[in-house]
């Protein structure tokens, strides 16, 4: 049984792959266990990464490759890697990202030698001029985790124990390409007993790939799987009866991606969450910035929100932790 299994599904990255290969080929964790999902991609990317992996004939046994017969998504691809992954731990990396080459020696070191369900790291976002360097959460209680600050990063920096993973039920939901790994942390944390964390900056997020679909907050199909993302937490939690503070917070943040469409869409998001009415002018977590926009949108002053998350985009409306 491997000690960590990696998964990387693969879409149009053959710009990036090269460089994340590498990265997870030179990893200094010998025991180790990589499923590659090709998610009928129309580029060089497979070609690309076949190459880099012949380079290194030690991890070539160690490599699974999963050809998917069209194109499903990331969830789906998530998916079916994580039902195969034989590893006692999972990660995550996408394909246009990449590691430093102690990332998973040194978090899976930290999880066997503390019994942990869940252990964390920081990351790096390349090529963003704010905010581009995030540390974990500094908090080793599961629970207080969930409502200790704001949620960063994904399943890529999260080291997360298998037999939690399958006893949960911890598998993103198909079609929910965006908010999938929120979906899943916030359980996840719920489920664990003992979570800890490594305070270095072991990853690197891309932020230079248009492709990417994180940057297609534009898309009305984003803006339904973030709302699903919300509703499925919400509900989680209610029925688990647990206080999720940030209930209030997740369903702003989706009002943003309301107001980054066009205007009108922040009827449609009333309609969806007519409790969330107030403004966030009082709410610190936020930049004055983005709250004074905010609170202009709210009386129907569209044009500095709009421009506000056009020049610095929604994710930099958080401050830093």
């Amino acid at each position: 049984m491997p000690k960590v299994s990696v998964i990387i599904p693969i879409y149009n990255v053959e710009k990036y792959i090269e460089r994340c290969a590498r990265s997870l080929m030179e990893q200094t964790l010998d025991d180790i266990e990589y499923i590659f999902v090709n998610d009928a991609t129309p580029d060089r990317s497979m070609e690309i990464l076949n190459r880099v992996v012949e380079e290194y004939p030690q991890r070539k046994g160690q490599c699974i490759f999963i050809n998917n017969s069209e194109n499903h998504g990331q969830a789906f691809s998530r998916n079916i890697a994580m039902q195969k992954a034989s590893g006692i731990y999972q990660i995550h990396c996408d394909a246009d990202d990449w590691v430093e080459l102690e990332m998973y020696k040194e978090m899976y070191d930290l999880a066997i030698d503390g019994n942990c369900d869940i252990v964390s790291c920081g990351f790096i976002c390349e090529g963003q001029k704010e905010f581009n360097k995030i540390y974990p959460v500094k908090e080793t209680d599961p629970h207080k985790y969930i409502n200790s600050k704001r949620l960063s990063g994904g399943l890529t920096i999260r080291l997360i124990k298998s037999e939690l993973i399958n006893k949960y039920g911890l598998f993103p939901i198909e079609k929910m390409d965006y908010g999938e790994d929120k979906y899943i942390i916030l359980r996840a944390y719920f489920y664990s007993k003992r979570v800890n964390y490594i305070n270095n900056l072991f990853y690197h997020y891309n932020m230079d790939n248009v492709l990417s679909i994180t940057k297609r907050t534009l898309d009305p199909s984003i803006i339904a799987q973030q709302r699903l993302c919300v509703e499925l937490i919400t509900s989680f939690f209610h029925q688990n009866r647990f206080n999720y503070k940030y209930e209030l917070v997740d369903k702003i943040e989706t009002r943003s991606l309301f107001l980054a469409h066009t205007p009108p869409m922040m009827k449609e998001f009333q309609s969806t969450f007519p409790e969330i009415t107030q403004n966030v002018f009082y709410d610190k977590s936020y930049t004055l910035a983005y709250r004074l926009c905010y609170r202009m949108a709210n009386k129907g002053i569209f044009f500095p929100m709009l421009l506000y998350l056009r020049l610095s985009g929604v994710k930099n409306s958080f401050k830093s932790e």
